[in-house]
């Protein structure tokens, strides 16, 4: 069966969390006051208050079957560490960037926020393997043969652009596949 394997955000637009009173100091602060920072699944907004994103997942994955449209399967894409720590299930990420599949049905993405890379088994939405990067990637891996004849796939993090990161050198993270 075709499939299409498709990341998704579910996430509130930050504008809506402020006040009226404080609307008009965060539009003339500068851009580091009205920075929001993503923290345990909510938006801290200048002076420590807090708004509350919509039910989870805020992130998913979902295979759509092509010939009929129907969603073959769909999975929170991503996690927030201080959530899990807490026992919260998968929440899904925010996510930016597309996905890659490779003909023996391996689906690799690195959209989230969270700073991993994974990949899922393409016929059940399973994931099977997942690494740390340095920072975000939210972009679109690729995959290549090399010289040798080994498949391999690769990704360029170089941190987020959406949310308040650390600033750090961009990586080209490359791996081979068994």
């Amino acid at each position: 069966m075709a499939r299409a394997v498709l990341s998704k955000s579910d996430v509130a637009i930050q504008q809506g969390c402020f006040h009226e009173r404080e609307f008009g100091r965060a539009r003339n602060a500068d851009r580091a006051d009205r920075r929001r920072e993503l923290k345990s699944g909510e938006w801290t907004l200048p002076g420590g208050e807090y708004c509350a994103h919509q039910q989870s997942p805020w992130g998913t994955l979902t295979a759509v079957n092509a010939n009929t449209g129907d969603i073959a399967w769909r999975v929170p894409l991503g996690s927030f560490a201080e959530l899990h720590a807490k026992g919260v299930p998968k929440t899904g990420t925010p996510n930016m960037g597309g996905s890659i599949a490779t003909a023996r049905g391996l689906v690799f993405i690195a959209a989230t926020v969270d700073a991993r890379f994974r990949a899922f088994d393409s016929r059940t939405g399973r994931e099977l393997w997942v690494t740390d990067l340095a920072t975000d990637a939210q972009s679109t891996p690729i995959t290549f043969a090399g010289k040798n004849g080994k498949q391999y796939v690769a990704v360029m993090a170089s941190g987020s652009v959406h949310y308040v990161r650390p600033s750090v050198p961009g990586r080209l993270y490359v791996y081979a596949l068994p």
